[in-house]
């Protein structure tokens, strides 16, 4: 525990707290904006005013940015201190290299999932709030509607999370900050496109689509865990 909050007074965290309100606003936006949105133009768009399409959108939005806002957080806070001469420092500190980057990942997981999370259910909340006053949509917000929220929050959370996690490793791969951000945004725009498909078919279906694919970045990831534990543990200063 002393570790972890050594690494945690470490990071300036006041640009990624300014960061994650932008987010949760932005998503904030994208759930006023549907909520509000006049009927006539959701026609147009195609799109069903029901909670199950504005819960997949808001979420989607929330995972884009929080497993970009995970990257580009890992990069700074992780990367950076193994590249160049920060690692001659890094190294010369009477901890276990394995542990040492093991809290690293753990703290910017922790901050991206727990930040998209937050972000994700404070967007419904208030989307709920919106429903209840002005009741926009054709269906009220119960409890059905609840629990996909909560849902959807966590899962989406879990895979910013594991997605800035396996971004990371590319980082890794080439020591390049550069090289996990662009990795990261490779990943991300074609599974943000995936998720957005397959969830907008709702019901049963949907939910099936998401827990795989929290599971399966959940495996991708901690196997990519144990390589850059791996590659750490061996590194070469140099």
């Amino acid at each position: 525990m002393r570790l972890f909050h050594l690494e945690w007074k470490k990071i300036n965290k006041r640009p990624y707290l300014y960061a994650i309100m932008g987010m949760a606003a932005f998503s904030l936006f994208v759930a006023m904006l549907f909520m509000l949105m006049p009927k006539e133009e959701m026609e147009l768009s195609q799109i069903d005013p029901v909670w199950g399409n504005i819960t997949t959108l808001v979420s989607c939005v929330t995972f884009a940015e929080f497993a970009v806002f995970g990257a580009v957080l890992n990069a700074r806070t992780v990367l950076e201190d193994y590249i160049g001469k920060q690692v001659l420092l890094l190294f010369s500190y009477p901890i276990r290299r394995e542990e040492l980057i093991r809290t690293k990942m753990a703290i910017t997981w922790g901050l991206t999932a727990g930040g998209a999370l937050i972000t994700n259910l404070a967007a419904m909340l208030a989307a709920a709030v919106v429903s209840f006053i002005f009741r926009p949509l054709e269906t009220g917000f119960g409890v059905n509607e609840a629990l996909a929220v909560l849902l959807y929050s966590a899962g989406m959370a879990v895979m910013a999370g594991n997605i800035a996690l396996i971004s990371l490793w590319f980082g890794f791969w080439k020591l390049s900050v550069v090289t996990e951000i662009v990795s990261s945004l490779i990943i991300i725009i074609p599974l943000t496109n995936m998720l957005s498909a397959s969830l907008f078919s709702s019901g049963l279906q949907g939910y099936l689509f998401l827990l795989a694919a929290v599971g399966v970045t959940l495996a991708v990831s901690a196997v990519i865990t144990m390589k850059i534990i791996h590659r750490v543990k061996n590194m070469e200063v140099k």
